[in-house]
Formats: C-alpha cells, sequence, structure tokens
C-alpha cells in the first residue's frame, strides 16, 4: 500500500488522533455519557467506549449500528466479536 498511495498510513493515523481528541472532549468536557460509534469497521485498539470510559467512567454506553461492512466476509467476525464482548457498565 505504501508504494501505490504513501500517505495512507499518515492519514489513517491522524484520523485515529482526531478520534481521540473529540472523544475526549465530548465525554471530559461536554460529559457526554453515550455515543454513536458510526462506520467503526474492523476492532481495534482505542475504540470510541474505551476512549470515553477514560475521561467518563459513566459513560457506559456505546452503540454500534450493524451495517454492511459488518456482514462483509472481508471483515469475519467483526460483529460477532463486538456482540460477544460483556457490556461496559
Amino acid at each position: 500500500m505504501g508504494e501505490v498511495f504513501p500517505e495512507g498510513l499518515d492519514i489513517a493515523r491522524q484520523n485515529r488522533r482526531f478520534l481521540y481528541r473529540a472523544v475526549r472532549h465530548l465525554a471530559q468536557v461536554e460529559g457526554l455519557e453515550q455515543f454513536l460509534d458510526l462506520g467503526s469497521g474492523l476492532p481495534s485498539g482505542n475504540n470510541v467506549h474505551e476512549i470515553a470510559q477514560t475521561f467518563r467512567p459513566k459513560a457506559h454506553r456505546t452503540i454500534w449500528p450493524l451495517n454492511w461492512g459488518d456482514l462483509s466476509p472481508k471483515c469475519p467476525g467483526s460483529f460477532r466479536n463486538r456482540k460477544s464482548r460483556p457490556a461496559h457498565r
């Protein structure tokens, strides 16, 4: 991918940094405790619910609506993995 789209890795990292800053602000400064995570894709580190709970432990509700990406054969088990995780309370 680096040869075809060399800036792709940098863009992905910037995207994750923005997600972190935005969720931190909403949880810590604005006091939000519920989040809707659209187009969450493959599970990775520093997900919306993990960031929110770092700054607002009472942020116990994150909803991941089912989308076609979750059903894609390229993302095997991503919906099943999320569904099988214990609820954060």
